[in-house]
């Protein structure tokens, strides 16, 4: 019988089943198969282009089920090894997918730590510094205290003839709370005491009442402290006060004895009123407080690349420092601030930042542009400029 070189198109060779456990592949396969097997491996039904293929290399009589089958094999092959290549790769997505949501929770913590950790030494160097102003503040006050006791309040005790001083001026009491402090303590020391304040009367009746109640205290017949509050207001020496300040120094140099009355001010800057108000035998006791100072300690709280500096309590008093160049030029100290003031701390202070380690060789102090600082002295960095495109400002330190 003639075989007909025309493809028998009722054939139908069977597919392999979809079960891959059940795949036994063979190890090796020509080069032709492999190649049919990959052109047609995506095709849903390969049949036709398998025999196709073969067909551009065999006679149709030499096309058996056995190339046919070999084909179908490695597309089975083929197919598996990239479902489960598919497979693994889903599977690393998953696995890149929790890794990634793992860093950034971790990274999210961390830096909720730093936060937390940075906030909390914040608050301890604000602490530090409340308690060194606390610890000012109180010896300030009792050195005052001290020194009225043996000036002033220790006079009444004495029997005879008392001599009180004409005026008493206080100066280095940092608030009001302070002078609060003293006046409560010359009252619970039964101190008769009479308030006036110069800011609330005019300069034309500031002599007559100073008179009046002066008289007022002479009539009482016990010996009084006039306080004064906002002093200067009519002794600082302009043209205006002169006048006054002429018949005032008059009533300060027997205040005393005339109407037993002794003055008492609060003054910080006593330089700046007149010579002949401040004469040693008109404010005869002055009590100068200035030298008790608060040991204010200066924080500096690590960051990843420099420092917060912490200088006060409030919270926006802080600057973070770091080397200039992106942190890899130790000759440069960046300040991270256009705010004078805190430019202005940094410099006053500048021996306690050099005396960290990281900043211990800087030259130059730069920080952003601002009409402020520019005024103060800084000079424009040539060529240099933030990476926001901001000019930089530098001064030699």
């Amino acid at each position: 019988m003639r075989i007909s070189p025309v493809r028998n198109y009722n054939f139908q060779p069977q597919i392999q089943s979809n079960n891959k456990k059940n795949i036994a592949f063979k190890s090796e396969y020509s080069d032709l198969i492999d190649e049919i097997a990959k052109k047609c491996q995506y095709l849903k039904n390969p049949y036709d282009m398998i025999y196709e293929e073969l067909n551009k290399h065999y006679f149709s009589w030499n096309i058996n089920g056995g190339m046919t089958w070999d084909v179908q094999r490695r597309i089975e092959e083929l197919r598996y090894e990239r479902e489960m290549r598919d497979a693994r790769l889903r599977n690393m997505d998953t696995i890149i997918g929790a890794k990634d949501r793992e860093i950034r929770n971790e990274t999210t913590t961390h830096r909720q730590l730093t936060n937390e950790i940075t906030e909390t030494q914040r608050q301890n160097a604000v602490e530090k510094i409340k308690m060194s102003r606390i610890v000012a503040s109180y010896n300030r006050v009792e050195e005052v205290r001290k020194q009225l006791e043996d000036k002033y309040v220790s006079l009444f005790k004495f029997e005879g003839d008392k001599k009180f001083p004409n005026a008493i001026m206080i100066s280095g009491l940092k608030n009001d709370d302070e002078k609060e402090q003293i006046l409560n303590f010359l009252n619970k020391n039964n101190c008769r005491m009479i308030k006036t304040d110069f800011s609330k009367i005019p300069l034309s009746g500031v002599t007559k009442e100073i008179n009046g109640l002066a008289g007022k205290i002479k009539k009482s017949g016990e010996h009084s402290i006039l306080y004064i509050d906002n002093f200067d207001k009519y002794t600082v020496p302009t043209e205006e006060n002169m006048d006054f300040i002429s018949k005032f120094k008059g009533f300060l140099c027997s205040c005393a004895k005339r109407c037993d009355t002794t003055v008492l001010v609060f003054e910080n800057d006593p330089k700046r009123l007149d010579e002949n108000i401040i004469g040693g035998h008109r404010f005869e006791k002055k009590i100068d407080v200035s030298e008790i100072k608060e040991d204010v300690p200066s924080v500096f709280i690590p960051k990843f690349d420099g420092y917060t500096f912490v200088y006060d309590t409030d919270e926006d008093s802080r600057v973070d420092l770091y080397l200039g160049d992106a942190g890899k030029n130790p000759a440069l100290l960046w300040a991270d601030t256009t705010s004078y003031d805190k430019v202005k701390v940094v410099l006053d202070r500048l021996d306690e930042v050099k005396a960290q380690d990281k900043f211990k060789y800087t030259k130059y102090l730069q920080v952003p542009y601002s009409p402020e600082v520019f005024d103060a002295g800084f000079s424009v960095c040539p060529f240099r400029r933030t990476y926001e495109g901001n000019v930089i400002l530098e001064q030699e330190i």
